[in-house]
């Protein structure tokens, strides 16, 4: 799998009754946007999409993957990431970035940087030979 670009993934949480935020730097990945405005009745409206492949087997600086629910358990998260599709909820639990990026919230990232995107979908393609595990994650 050709995997030349870096990602930060963010993942958001509440701790203490206040929102937190924790980014993941993962190089070696592959990165396919897209960047358009559709027009509407109503006026134009963004229309930026994604599509990111993370291989199963990419490292991101001492921190170990884990599902949405165990990530959501574990008190400690310094030492963890995750891939949250963001479902029927319009916040942003989980999004990524191109290249490095600080944590901050998704309104923060839409201002500091060009390419930002929440997680819709996440696939896991866990099949084939343990080149080609990978997910495969729907970006909007």
């Amino acid at each position: 799998m050709y995997t030349p670009h870096t990602v930060t993934v963010i993942n958001a949480y509440t701790s203490g009754g206040a929102m937190a935020y924790a980014a993941t730097v993962l190089s070696g990945v592959f990165l396919d946007t897209s960047h358009s405005a559709l027009a509407q009745s109503l006026g134009a409206k963004d229309a930026d999409n994604a599509v990111l492949f993370i291989p199963a087997d990419v490292t991101a600086a001492g921190k170990t993957f884990a599902t949405p629910k165990v990530y959501a358990a574990a008190e400690d998260k310094s030492a963890l990431w995750t891939l949250q599709e963001a479902g029927d909820s319009s916040a942003a639990v989980c999004f990524f970035v191109r290249g490095e990026a600080e944590a901050m919230s998704y309104k923060q990232a839409r201002e500091t940087y060009d390419d930002v995107f929440r997680v819709k979908t996440v696939l896991a393609r866990d099949f084939g030979s343990a080149d080609m595990r990978h997910w495969e994650v729907q970006g909007v």
